[in-house]
């Protein structure tokens, strides 16, 4: 037995579990979802929530909904609920 086989990672029964294809994305940040679709109507809501419920956390103006991605949308939903300050254009 050679070395490849015997650190290639086998099932229960024994057998060589598969590979992934060689366009495999393994690791979150290569995932493109959210990256070229604009934030939902339910993100928007949720940030309009959080800045509500905090108002010390945002400027005067607020943030900017309209322009925002997904992900964009998600990290300032994460950064509000860790009541992290935000600029009104981050």
């Amino acid at each position: 037995m050679s070395n490849a086989t015997a650190n290639t990672p086998t099932n229960a029964a024994g057998n060589p579990l598969s590979t992934s294809p060689k366009d495999h994305l393994d690791h979150p940040k290569q995932w493109a979802a959210g990256v070229a679709d604009p934030a939902t109507n339910k993100q928007k809501g949720s940030i309009a929530v959080l800045e509500d419920e905090n108002p010390g956390l945002v400027t005067l103006e607020g943030i900017y909904k309209e322009g925002l991605w997904k992900s964009e949308a998600s990290e300032v939903i994460e950064k509000l609920k860790k009541g992290e300050t935000m600029a009104s254009n981050e």
